[in-house]
């Protein structure tokens, strides 16, 4: 209690100490901070689980076009519609995508403008998205007749359990993203960037997989960010 009588209010969960040495990167960001300064690195945007892999990556026997693909489908999918979700499917392209999720004309033009490759910036396309939005909506999984895993818990141990070896493949397959994990020394912190990870720590819903650095603070708990780093230790030593 305080003094006055009023309550402490709730901790918040999800803040940390900032690090000295980061690289922070999702579907359009890239950036390399030290010492509270930042600059433009676009390089890293291919260390998001959104981008397209060329080629696809190999899982199973088959080929899926980006590592949020196969998390989305183990994670929330029956593996009678993984079909769905390789290279070739209907989720399996940006706009092959769009369109089985119903989007057309300009929402469909916009939509695939937004998230495929960009000439300007040589950014590639970030497929992932696809299979993110397929899954979380009820409606678009109706519509999309997919059938979905009942939903259970997962402990952050059991997610890296799903996620190692999905990066581990990406690893083998994709030289862009591999060159770019090792560009990142061990002394410099990854985090998978997200501008909202402050605004949900201090609503007391800090996010999982995200995080973002602020005023010497990382407000998020970067589980992907985590789970990279471990990858890219391990396929180094192997």
């Amino acid at each position: 209690m305080r003094m006055n009588g009023s309550k402490d209010p709730k901790p918040m969960w999800g803040m940390s100490k900032a690090p000295k040495k980061y690289v922070s990167f999702n579907s359009s960001v890239g950036r390399v901070g030290h010492n509270g300064k930042e600059r433009k690195a676009p390089e890293f945007r291919v260390l998001s689980n959104f981008c397209e892999v060329p080629g696809g990556i190999k899982w199973r026997g088959k080929l899926y076009p980006s590592a949020e693909h196969l998390y989305q489908m183990l994670v929330k999918v029956d593996p009678s519609c993984w079909y769905m979700f390789e290279c070739g499917g209907i989720l399996g392209s940006v706009e092959a995508g769009f369109k089985a999720m119903g989007f057309k004309d300009k929402k469909l033009a916009t939509s695939v403008k937004f998230w495929g490759p960009t000439k300007s910036s040589g950014r590639p396309a970030m497929v992932g998205i696809v299979a993110k939005m397929a899954v979380n909506k009820p409606s678009r999984v109706k519509g999309l007749k997919l059938k979905p895993k009942p939903e259970t818990g997962f402990t952050d141990q059991e997610l890296i359990d799903i996620f190692v070896p999905i990066l581990k493949a990406k690893w083998k397959c994709f030289k862009a993203f591999r060159d770019a994990l090792k560009a990142v020394p061990k002394d410099t912190t990854l985090i998978e960037y997200s501008r909202s990870a402050e605004r949900e720590v201090r609503a007391y819903r800090s996010p999982r997989w995200t995080g973002l650095v602020k005023d010497d603070v990382l407000y998020g708990k970067n589980l992907c960010g985590r789970i990279m780093a471990m990858v890219r230790d391990e396929m180094i030593e192997e």
